[in-house]
């Protein structure tokens, strides 16, 4: 048999992410011309412009401790030079817990606390920013057991209301066309519903864990299915679970391959919740809910796919993670586990079987915009923050796959996500999508506060990669996108 022989781009020879401006490394050489994503950002360019711009509108910044760990992982200094960059002026913690008095919203200003301190009530105010990246509605959203059942639940709402979304042709578009089938150990019909839909599944923790305890499973006919959950279970760490922590997700095969390997998509999805007080006396701050898609990279698995095979879970699982545990040969080929959007895009124009022309730019990461848009749509009331006082954004890491009938399906929301940089690609992309998202979280708050609308991301000058999916200014925008990209 042949050996395969994995392409793997040429060495870029630049370990640094961003250059002291942030606006002047060049362009990456693997990618002749940047549809998708282009880097770096252009850090100085737009925190001058929103300074011209907003430059009365622009406050304190709390330089508070703590702001490693999941919050902001080894980014921490990319964020503090966007708001010093912008212009916020920055004032030590415990000088700010001293001085609360300067958060005062009858200045007008927008005041950026990233890590409210000490919880204090005083900095929770509507003409606060700061980074929130975990609340409690989060759940039905990051747990992948709860995930489909509220999409489910909060799509029959939207129906009930009348305010269903639709394709182009008229027809209802719901969670089903871009969600696998996916059941929780605990299923009060696990039994029937898999004797329905047998094959193979991925069982998984309800939460993420890059990676870890990951595991395919085949599940035969009506009449084998409880032999095969016991073997499974007898035979896996599960046992000794919850049952309604793990999961069963329906294996998307056959996938769509490049370069013989399976590959998907992470990308990030920015929320941010902005306040301002009431146009009426007295009233209730007013809020506005945004929501972003960064096309982030492709993650590719190390070795070609091979659906025979269930054992080698690198052959099926994209996680880097899973890579490096898996494959004795990633930390040789750990460069090719990792592509820009680009990439995939030049690699699929190349192999020129999908029809048309720049599939990835023009249909792929615009579909992807359309589900987060629908799922925005859907989650508005868990994740706009109603309990809290002042703004705030947040950070996800979503994953999304493609079949080889060229469907999207989205995975799993990841509330806490890696920001290991073990490749090049990833040592360019994440640092530069932190810098655009805290500009772009900045300049919403402060474009809500002044009350002009946010109807595309043209209308930020922060945008340069993240792309508006949600709008609050412009709810019609998600219905739009599903109209045009599903028949």
């Amino acid at each position: 048999m042949a050996k395969h022989v994995i392409f793997i781009p040429p060495n870029t020879n630049q370990s640094s992410t961003v250059d002291q401006q942030g606006d002047t490394r060049p362009d990456n050489p693997r990618i002749q011309q940047a549809a998708i994503l282009s880097n770096p950002y252009r850090l100085q360019d737009v925190c001058s412009a929103i300074r011209e711009k907003y430059i009365d509108d622009i406050g304190l910044a709390v330089q508070a401790t703590g702001l490693g760990g999941n919050r902001f992982g080894p980014n921490t200094s990319d964020v503090v030079r966007v708001t010093n960059s912008i212009g916020f002026s920055r004032i030590r913690e415990d000088e700010a817990v001293k001085e609360a008095d300067n958060f005062d919203e009858e200045d007008g200003k927008l005041n950026v606390a990233l890590s409210i301190p000490r919880n204090n009530p005083a900095f929770n105010r509507p003409n606060c920013l700061t980074m929130r990246p975990f609340t409690e509605p989060m759940n039905q959203l990051c747990s992948k057991s709860l995930l489909v059942r509220w999409l489910r639940l909060l799509e029959g709402r939207l129906v009930a209301s009348g305010q269903a979304f639709r394709t182009a042709s008229g027809g209802l578009f719901g969670y089903e066309e871009f969600t696998a089938l996916t059941l929780s150990l605990s299923d009060a019909n696990l039994e029937q519903k898999l004797g329905q839909n047998p094959g193979t599944y991925l069982a998984k923790p309800s939460r993420g864990t890059m990676g870890q305890m990951q595991k395919l499973v085949q599940i035969g006919g009506p009449d084998e299915v409880r032999r095969d959950l016991l073997i499974f279970l007898r035979r896996s760490q599960y046992r000794r679970m919850r049952l309604s922590h793990v999961i069963l997700q329906r294996y998307i095969d056959p996938p769509l391959l490049v370069d013989k390997r399976k590959f998907d998509m992470r990308v990030y999805y920015l929320i941010v919740n902005t306040r301002r007080q009431s146009s009426g006396v007295g009233g209730r701050p007013e809020t506005g809910y945004f929501a972003f898609l960064h096309p982030g990279f492709v993650r590719l698995c190390s070795s070609p796919y091979d659906p025979s095979d269930l054992k080698n879970l690198a052959l099926h699982l994209t996680n880097q993670s899973v890579q490096a545990r898996q494959s004795e040969l990633f930390s040789e080929l750990k460069e090719a586990t990792t592509w820009y959007p680009d990439e995939l895009n030049a690699y699929l124009n190349r192999r020129g079987r999908l029809g048309e022309m720049n599939w990835a730019r023009d249909v792929l990461y615009p579909k992807v915009a359309a589900i987060l848009g629908y799922v925005s749509a859907l989650y508005k009331e868990h994740l706009e923050d109603r309990d809290f006082a002042a703004g705030a954004f947040r950070i996800m890491g979503v994953d999304m796959l493609v079949d080889a009938k060229l469907r999207v399906y989205l995975l799993e929301f990841n509330e806490f996500p890696s920001w290991g940089r073990r490749t090049d690609v990833l040592k360019r992309v994440k640092p530069n999508m932190w810098l655009e998202a805290v500009a772009l979280a900045a300049e919403t708050s402060l474009r809500f506060r002044r009350r002009e609308p946010i109807n595309s991301e043209a209308d930020l000058l922060a945008a340069q990669n993240f792309r508006l999916a949600f709008s609050s200014d412009a709810p019609q925008l998600a219905r739009d996108r599903i109209a045009q990209l599903y028949p």
